[in-house]
């Protein structure tokens, strides 16, 4: 039996009475040394090289923090947001791209999200723990950012998350029902060249630790025992 983090595997192990599952972490497929910038993402938003931006990709619906997100961001107006995808929460975000820097881009496959993520400055991740699910998650964009050499503005409330950005400096925690927090996090990590610097490293590092040929190697591990039960 396979998990996704170890949270969810010693949950799974003491409700049910099993064997802790494997943990098999479902982590990006790009390659060690991670993904390159393009330029595409600020180039179809004519934005220059410079311009601090916040990306945002998935669904936009509550409890993912996307409304607070776009009022902080008005505290810092060098920066822009951008939100990729699609959901219950377009119209009201495309109102808020009226008053600010927010731009919206469609749904994307995943292959073409790749050359668009690495011109990010930092990649949100604000979702509130409104579910056991979602407490215990570790959300794919987590290791898409990280991939990227993406920095993460990450929900304190998602635990695995959140230990995993600390652990690594790839990014930083705050509380998404504090607005003052958000807007002080998103500031520290805009604002600071060296702070950018030393996130996007350990964003590097988070990817390197967690690759999928990495995370292949604890999936085939797991699995040749049974594989040599049918071929005993």
């Amino acid at each position: 039996m396979f998990t996704v983090n170890g949270a969810i595997a010693d949950a799974m192990a003491s409700r049910y009475r099993i064997e802790r599952p494997a943990v098999v972490r479902n982590v990006s497929d790009a390659p060690a040394e991670g993904l390159p910038a393009t330029g595409e993402l600020r180039a179809r938003l004519g934005l220059d090289p410079e311009t601090p931006l916040v990306l945002y990709q998935g669904l936009f619906r509550e409890g993912r923090g996307l409304l607070p997100l776009a009022d902080a961001m008005r505290d810092v107006p060098e920066a822009a947001l951008v939100c990729i995808g699609e959901g219950p929460l377009e119209d009201a975000l495309r109102e808020c791209a009226q008053r600010q820097r927010l731009h919206l881009l469609p749904f994307t496959p995943p292959d073409a999200l790749r050359c668009l993520t690495p011109d990010a400055t930092l990649g949100a991740i604000l979702a509130r723990p409104l579910t056991e699910s979602l407490r215990m998650g570790l959300p794919n964009k987590l290791f898409e950012y990280a991939a990227a050499g993406v920095p993460t503005l990450a929900g304190s409330g998602i635990e695995p998350l959140a230990a995993l950005v600390r652990q690594f400096d790839a990014g930083i925690v705050v509380d998404p029902d504090q607005p003052e927090a958000v807007t002080h996090a998103l500031r520290t990590v805009l604002l600071d060249p060296e702070t950018r610097r030393e996130m996007r490293g350990g964003a590097r590092a988070l990817h390197r630790a967690h690759s999928w040929e990495r995370e292949r190697e604890t999936f085939l591990t797991a699995l040749s025992p049974l594989l040599d039960a049918n071929h005993a």
